[in-house]
């Protein structure tokens, strides 16, 4: 209600997409392990060191962009992936990789806030403000306010100017104001966004966020 706002992906009226993703992959997961008699399988979802764009994009599913994120033609970039790992000996048919669809589009790399995206398809993710105000151990500072604008979890804006991505289909939920996250406790926290995708980074890490935010333009918030 008072303007700012986070990564799309956090959907705060939804449960960790970890969590939901987990349960739609575990169904899979189940039938693999009845077809194939002692097969053992894993779910990873963001759990394990692997490459899963590079999968997806290997088995066919969509091409990477220049904003080097995996695009799923007719569903753009907003989509999970999940990954089971199995011993079973499946056969499948030969995956074509997708070309990239970009042409001469470069909106990504010219809207990039922190100038991360340096260069089409490369990226330095310790510029990325996803990676600094979610993944980086410590707090961000105030020329790192400076670039996230509004958002004080995560950044689309390498997404958002992507032609590929529906502009009508995203729906906008409602936060709570900044002022009272800045002022909750762990309790409050785990009562409000502790089930969501913001537990991941805490809420010592998000009030760094507003706190550099607010350093940032001088407004405020706290």
């Amino acid at each position: 209600p008072d303007g700012y706002f986070a990564a799309r992906y956090t959907e705060p009226r939804k449960q960790n997409y970890h969590r939901r993703v987990r349960k739609i992959a575990a169904q899979l997961a189940r039938r693999i392990e009845s077809e194939y008699p002692g097969a053992k399988t894993r779910i990873c979802i963001d759990s394990a060191p692997i490459l899963e764009r590079s999968f997806a994009y290997s088995a066919g599913i969509g091409f990477i962009g220049k904003n080097n994120m995996l695009i799923v033609p007719g569903h753009g970039s907003y989509v999970f992936l999940a990954e089971i790992l199995t011993t079973a000996h499946i056969l499948g048919g030969e995956a074509s990789p997708m070309k990239s669809r970009c042409g001469d589009c470069q909106r990504c790399v010219e809207a990039c806030p922190s100038g991360a995206l340096e260069a089409p398809f490369t990226i330095d993710a310790s510029k990325c403000l996803s990676y600094l105000s979610i993944e980086m151990r410590g707090l961000v500072d105030r020329e790192t306010g400076k670039k996230m604008g509004r958002c004080f979890f995560g950044c689309d804006i390498c997404q958002e100017v992507c032609p590929f991505n529906n502009k009508e289909a995203k729906n906008d939920v409602c936060l709570p104001f900044l002022e009272e996250v800045a002022k909750m406790d762990e309790p409050s926290f785990e009562l409000v966004l502790g089930k969501t995708a913001f537990a991941r980074a805490g809420l010592e890490k998000i009030k760094g966020n507003i706190a550099a935010l607010s350093r940032g333009k001088d407004n405020g918030i706290l």
